[in-house]
């Protein structure tokens, strides 16, 4: 069932059932009210027995009646706004696959069960410009709320036990053609009318609020007293929300999400690995196994999806006469296909169970971390150590770069070293909350060493792939000089980057460095 997306700006407010509508005419541009118009709306919200979807601010819906009925799917994607995703109602009470598959990462195998049942009298004003055009939508909405708890025994196959009911009254801006100064000023003549800000983001959240946590509240660590527990616990928990992140971005076809997600995968191996002296001997090599197995599933459909890139836009580089037989249609087949087939074993590992207990145990490690006697003490007792043993790993990888004289143990060398200032950097990131600016130093440092062994490697990379077509060509009785150009071009553009990382290098042992290494 085809979905269609949009984004959803708007502010909430409490109000009392008493309290009158304010007039906004005057308000922002605001010249004029539309005819108000009254619906009534009944939306069947889905989740998980444990509300995955609603700890999250995700809600899942199924709502009939009002211009917009059918199923919707509300992610977060910044203040005050969501991204909307639709599908129209159809025959069945199935969610479509469309939104099914789009919360995956979230859900997993874990069946979708009614945990709320939202009847709402909605009251919907446009707020009009001069020229009559809708600004802004003001809804007053009367919300009668059934909650229901899944039976654990039959959990998506019974029906959900009726838990209780609850009644509320409040209020929506929702931007159409206006900006968010308008959201803001109208905001302000709400207040001033008795209203108070929305304390849940949704609906569902507000029907649901005993059984959701409570809000973490922000925690300002000192730095000096932050344990390597905290520190370590706050890294996998933001990588893994980007992991959730981009697995959504990644099935809605989002063309740089796999990117994202392999880089997030990255970082939470390498903070595991890291940090595996201050954890218990052995809890997180299997997680750290299982996000290897899933950084080189992701990286098939993108390392095709870059070299096609890159080989085409070189190609584009060359004078017409020297462009010999059909070279882009060859190189297009061969990228195409490869990225097609990497992008369906991408997916199909992202609906297996091996990714969805991955998930799981990663979630149980951040939330109850393994720690060893050394995870209790303070980060900056146990961080310089860890630097410099990152470090000595780089520096002993850069060594084998200098002491190489055969092309092909260079290359392999070089690209040692760039995963080792790659994982440093990982650490330096880490640390951040604990060194501030010294530690955004040596990340700024190790990334340019990174990024210029990474064109390295690409194109040693392409190289190598343009001689695998480059063979291809010659068994079908095509010229092959243009493929001998391109990878000459490769050859220099290595040779370039090697001459740049030596220029670079000496900055990464410089200053910031050596200090965070001493503590």
């Amino acid at each position: 069932m085809p979905t269609t997306q949009h984004a959803e700006i708007e502010r909430k407010f409490d109000v009392a059932q008493a309290t009158a509508v304010p007039d906004l005419r005057g308000v922002h541009g605001i010249a004029g009210l539309g005819a108000p118009t009254t619906f009534r709306l009944t939306a069947a919200y889905l989740d998980t027995a444990g509300l995955d979807l609603a700890r999250r601010h995700i809600t899942l819906r199924r709502r009939e009646g009002g211009a917009d009925a059918g199923w919707h799917l509300k992610v977060e994607s910044g203040r005050d706004e969501r991204t909307e995703h639709r599908c129209p109602l159809g025959v069945s009470e199935s969610v479509p696959e469309g939104l099914s598959d789009l919360i995956r990462g979230v859900v997993r195998d874990r069946p979708l069960d009614l945990v709320a049942r939202l009847h709402t009298r909605r009251t919907e004003t446009p707020l009009l410009d001069r020229a009559g055009d809708v600004l802004a939508l003001l809804c007053d909405d009367e919300v009668e709320a059934e909650t229901y708890a899944p039976d654990p025994t039959t959990a998506g196959r019974g029906d959900p036990v009726h838990e209780s009911t609850m009644r509320w009254r409040e209020w929506e801006i929702e931007l159409v053609g206006g900006d968010r100064s308008l959201l803001a000023a109208a905001a302000r003549v709400l207040l001033a009318a008795g209203a108070h800000p929305g304390v849940s983001p949704s609906k569902l959240a507000h029907a649901l609020a005993d059984r959701l946590p409570e809000p973490e509240a922000h925690v300002a660590h000192d730095p000096k007293t932050m344990s390597t527990a905290a520190l370590l616990r706050r890294r996998l928990v933001r990588q893994l929300l980007a992991l959730e992140v981009q697995d959504r971005a990644f099935r809605a076809g989002e063309p740089t999400a796999v990117h994202q997600m392999r880089i997030a995968t990255r970082r939470l191996r390498s903070a595991l690995a890291t940090f595996a002296p201050a954890l218990l001997d052995g809890t997180t090599e299997r997680y750290r196994e299982d996000l290897r197995w899933l950084g080189l599933t992701l990286g098939a459909a993108r390392d095709a999806e870059v070299l096609h890139a890159r080989l085409r836009a070189e190609l584009a580089t060359l004078p017409p006469d020297e462009v010999v037989g059909p070279v882009a249609d060859r190189i297009d087949r061969s990228f195409e296909q490869e990225y097609a087939a990497g992008r369906r074993e991408a997916l199909e590992a992202l609906t297996s169970p091996r990714y969805y207990r991955l998930l799981d145990d990663l979630e149980a490690c951040a939330h109850d971390l393994p720690i060893g006697p050394s995870g209790a003490h303070r980060a900056t007792e146990t961080v310089p150590e860890l630097l410099r043993r990152d470090a000595d790993r780089f520096t002993r990888a850069a060594a084998q770069v200098a002491h190489a004289t055969d092309r092909a143990v260079r290359d392999t060398a070089l690209h040692e070293t760039r995963k080792k200032a790659k994982r440093l950097r990982y650490l330096a990131e880490t640390a951040v909350p604990v060194y501030g600016k010294r530690a955004k130093r040596v990340v700024r440092r190790a990334k340019r060493v990174q990024e210029t062994l990474g064109i390295h490697q690409d194109a040693v990379v392409a190289r190598e792939r343009l001689a695998h077509v480059a063979a291809q060509a010659k068994e079908a009785g095509e010229d092959t000089s243009t493929y001998e150009r391109l990878q000459a071009l490769e050859t220099a553009a290595a040779l370039r980057a090697e001459a740049a990382y030596d220029a670079v290098l000496p900055d990464l042992y410089r200053g910031a460095l050596p200090r965070l290494s001493r503590g």
